[in-house]
């Protein structure tokens, strides 16, 4: 994406890659949002500050820093906002306290988020037969009974399979993480 672009001269395909990455950091940023604020409600509700700046701010995204750390950080001044309005009312933590939960829960969430990436990565690197018993088990929420019907195997075929692709991924993940791999 081209950052020297001003909002009214977005294209489709700059629009497009923007919607994408506020769309694909959501989960990690309310996670990040709800680990500083004690109501959940709360926390969506500056989640959607947080995006509705994030839209402001296309113009000042240079790139140069990961999105999402960049997102949180925006989400982190939102979070600041919410206290102030909040008054006695928030979180008795001084500022300094809520920075240092802040940074902890930054790297807890930024390492989710490196392990829900590997994950895909690992997934796509599985035989076609056990993405299907995946998509099978997990997106389409059977149960290992019907999976076994579905595919015409013995159940305890499609648990020992369920076994050892989990502990595949687990090893999958572990290592692009290890790495420092971002898929």
């Amino acid at each position: 994406m081209d950052h020297d672009l001003k909002q009214s001269e977005f294209d489709s395909d700059a629009m497009r890659e923007w919607v994408r990455r506020i769309t694909e950091c959501q989960l990690s940023l309310y996670a990040f949002i709800a680990s500083l604020v004690s109501d959940h409600n709360d926390a969506e509700d500056i989640r959607q500050e947080a995006n509705l700046v994030l839209w402001r701010k296309v113009e000042q995204y240079d790139g140069v820093e990961h999105f999402h750390a960049w997102a949180r950080k925006i989400a982190y001044f939102e979070v600041l906002k919410y206290r102030r309005r909040q008054g006695r009312r928030a979180l008795p933590l001084e500022d300094d306290v809520l920075d240092q939960v802040a940074r902890v829960a930054a790297d807890r969430v930024e390492l989710l988020d490196r392990r829900r990436a590997a994950l895909h990565d690992c997934v796509d690197r599985l035989s076609a037969g056990d993405r299907q018993l995946l998509h099978s088990r997990y997106r389409d929420g059977l149960s290992l009974k019907a999976v076994s019907e579905l595919l015409q195997r013995p159940a305890d075929s499609v648990r020992h399979s369920m076994s050892r692709i989990r502990r595949r991924l687990k090893s999958c993940i572990d290592r692009h993480v290890a790495a420092g791999e971002h898929p």
